[in-house]
């Protein structure tokens, strides 16, 4: 089963985010924070992220790069959600090269088939 690594330290998102992980098939690996994330990160070796943008301990760029920085997961899918509809942060954001970029809020659904899409699945 794929693995699906969401950081987000919203718990109505985190919710929404552990609902829609399992709808898609996935196993779903969730924290309130970067840091901790981190700790786990070469142990879980996701085959996708999901990540706030603006978390309380990193901010998403950084915890970006540290995700490409660990083996075997230069590649993977990774997702950025964020609050933020300001074009400077989109295009900050964008310019990371993430997958894709979700603005909140959003639907649902979309995450669930933006999901199974970067992952290939059903």
């Amino acid at each position: 089963m794929k693995k699906v690594l969401v950081v987000d330290d919203d718990i109505v998102m985190f919710r929404l985010f552990q609902v829609q992980v399992k709808r898609a098939g996935c196993d779903g690996y969730f924290f309130c924070d970067g840091k901790s994330a981190l700790e786990q990160l070469e142990e879980i070796q996701p085959d996708l992220a999901v990540l706030d943008y603006n978390l309380p301990d990193l901010d998403g760029a950084e915890l970006y790069k540290r995700i490409r920085d660990t083996a075997g997961l230069e590649s993977i899918p990774i997702v950025f959600v964020t609050g933020s509809v300001q074009d400077e942060d989109l295009k900050a954001i964008k310019s990371l090269g993430a997958d894709a970029v979700l603005s909140k809020p959003f639907s649902p659904r979309i995450l669930q088939n933006l999901i199974k899409k970067l992952l290939n699945i059903g």
